[in-house]
């Protein structure tokens, strides 16, 4: 009996180290320094599109009607990235095309442009 107590107890004995060990290992597990941000948790929602937001607005499809054409109004920055279309704008700033074959209308001073591929911007008449 006493042979199979120490050997029991040195099974037990072994199966703890080795247990302990595995725990200690750098080999094969992953450890974390604490939590980690995942991009649904720090990606900031997209600008609504249409609206002049602190000066800043976004023209893109989902802002035409069925015949591909919006009417914003005032607004310091415009960035227009659809295709086709026909937008007619207030007072702009800045204006900057992401898009081609667009026509821009704007009242007041002319705006800065930046230009993608052959879009025609001219003064509202």
């Amino acid at each position: 009996m006493t042979t199979t107590r120490t050997l029991s107890a040195a099974l037990l004995g072994a199966a703890t180290i080795i247990g302990l060990l595995a725990g200690c290992s750098s080999g094969g597990g992953t450890t974390s320094a604490g939590p980690v941000a995942t991009a649904s948790a720090t990606a900031k929602p997209a600008p609504p599109t249409g609206k002049c937001i602190k000066g800043e607005m976004t023209i893109a499809p989902q802002d035409l009607d069925s015949k591909q054409h919006v009417k914003a109004g005032d607004c310091d920055t415009v960035y227009i990235v659809t295709n086709n279309a026909t937008v007619t704008l207030g007072a702009v700033k800045k204006i900057a095309f992401e898009g081609k074959a667009n026509t821009v209308t704007y009242t007041g001073a002319r705006p800065e442009v930046v230009d993608g591929d052959d879009n025609t911007i001219s003064a509202a008449s």
